[in-house]
């Protein structure tokens, strides 16, 4: 796996969203989830990190109690960031993000709904392309309006059937509330460190899921020994410089004792020069009906 080196956002030289240099001609809809009090602003924030020993950026999706004050300037730099910033990063995982995506998704030759929960810029269009799952549709659901307009168009260049969500996890069950009703399977990269309560949010997740459909998760999560102590004792100002994203999580264990889920694979692995984030995680779990 090749070294992931400083990823670091160029926030100050941020262009528009769009560059002017590739087709919109088929960018699939962006739809906004209206909040119960009629307030289609999302109060799920995003930020882009680390100055804590490693330069790199995590997207990461933070829950409801975090009131999101960017402005949309803000919102748009935080999206090219993002998009610029983690291509090292994802370049040295593909490899291994495409086995997971295949195993955990299963005959994906058959018609799929899922919902990839804090979509950010949607790396992983490539991947589904490349595991030519044509007959896929893709909800993608995020915070940032800036992210998902990058996240149309990596679909339409990838031949993905998306359709962009401006939410957070309190969506889904609005989403799942449709004519086309709960989706086959949910997909999480790098979302879970940031948000408020993680059982919660997977109790949301495990409620969007058909019985018997699938959860696949991607996360960075707390080492063990000295590495782990580390994270222990930076976490509280990641928290503060990251908007709530936190360097200790211990994300299996968490999903490990959620009844609604069962853990069917779990796989530990570091990325190489990620520093405080390289413990990870992958896998998936099976919902079961409650």
């Amino acid at each position: 796996m090749p070294t992931v080196r400083s990823l670091r956002p160029a926030l100050a030289r941020a262009p528009p969203v769009c560059c002017g240099s590739h087709s919109h001609e088929r960018r699939p809809p962006l739809v906004t989830v209206k909040r119960p009090s009629g307030d289609e602003s999302c109060v799920c924030s995003r930020r882009s990190w680390l100055a804590l020993g490693g330069g790199i950026s995590c997207m990461c999706c933070t829950s409801a109690a975090h009131a999101y004050s960017l402005n949309a300037d803000a919102q748009r730099s935080f999206a090219v960031g993002m998009d610029e910033g983690m291509r090292e990063y994802e370049d040295g995982v593909r490899r291994r993000k495409v086995q997971w995506l295949s195993q955990g998704l299963g005959d994906f030759s058959r018609g799929l709904r899922i919902c990839e929960l804090g979509v950010g810029t949607f790396p992983n269009a490539s991947l589904y392309s490349e595991l030519n799952m044509r007959n896929v549709q893709v909800v993608g659901v995020d915070p940032n309006p800036f992210m998902l307009e990058r996240a149309r168009d990596y679909a339409a260049r990838a031949d993905v059937d998306f359709v962009g969500v401006q939410g957070d996890d309190t969506c889904l069950e609005e989403l799942t509330t449709t004519s086309e009703g709960k989706f086959d399977a949910v997909v999480c990269s790098l979302v879970l460190c940031s948000v408020n309560d993680v059982s919660a949010t997977l109790g949301r997740i495990s409620k969007s899921v058909k019985p018997g459909g699938r959860f696949l998760f991607w996360e960075h999560v707390r080492g063990t020994g000295l590495q782990g102590i580390v994270q222990d004792s930076l976490s509280p100002l990641q928290q503060v410089v990251a908007d709530g994203c936190h360097l200790n999580r211990q994300t299996l264990k968490t999903l490990q004792s959620c009844k609604t889920f069962s853990v069917d694979s779990a796989e530990t692995f570091l990325v190489d020069g990620a520093s405080l984030i390289a413990p990870h995680i992958s896998g998936f779990a099976t919902v079961i009906e409650a």
